[in-house]
């Protein structure tokens, strides 16, 4: 049972609208999903991402932000969970095609685990718990994430049991790399 790290994505981090109706403890949606917290613009036509929506380096991640909205973003560090749930139980992830993207140098902080669909296009496309608001009905931490592996492992079956987005689920480790001082 391991992660695999699968490369970095720039994110500008949304806080909750009222229309979201996300819970009081939500501060920030960190999710790995687009739908609320973006990419940078025209990050995906630019082709230099894997089939994971995420880039081998961090000076490449940083190369797709427009340099004056750079203080907007955060970088992430993403590592999948080497099975993802389909509705007919868990299945080994093919990782075949990714590089080896080297793991962060920098310090990195743990933000949280995400559940989110990817049926075969090359990004993450929903996470139940910002699009869906399903943080309504699972316990998150105030970064929209779940706070464990083994709460995100049981939120990818619940998600995949119907309801939710088109499956299968994949369980995203979230870790910001933090910003140099």
């Amino acid at each position: 049972m391991a992660f695999i790290f699968v490369g970095y994505l720039p994110k500008v981090i949304v806080s909750p609208s009222a229309e979201m109706a996300l819970p009081a403890r939500v501060a920030g949606v960190w999710s790995v999903s687009n739908c609320i917290s973006a990419a940078p613009p025209a990050w995906f036509e630019r082709w230099e991402h894997n089939r994971f929506g995420a880039f081998d380096t961090v000076e490449g991640a940083w190369s797709l932000v427009p340099e004056d909205t750079a203080s907007a973003y955060a970088m992430l560090a993403l590592r999948i969970w080497h099975e993802d749930r389909a509705s007919d139980g868990w299945q080994p992830v093919d990782f075949a095609g990714i590089a080896a993207a080297p793991p962060p140098t920098a310090s990195t902080e743990l933000l949280g685990f995400d559940a989110v669909n990817h049926s075969g296009s090359d990004a993450f496309e929903c996470s139940p718990l910002s699009c869906n608001g399903g943080a309504r009905e699972c316990t998150t931490n105030a970064q929209c994430l779940f706070a464990t592996l083994g709460d995100a492992l049981a939120g990818a079956e619940y998600f995949a049991g119907g309801g939710w987005e088109p499956g299968p689920y994949y369980v995203v480790e979230v870790s910001r790399i933090q910003p140099k001082s």
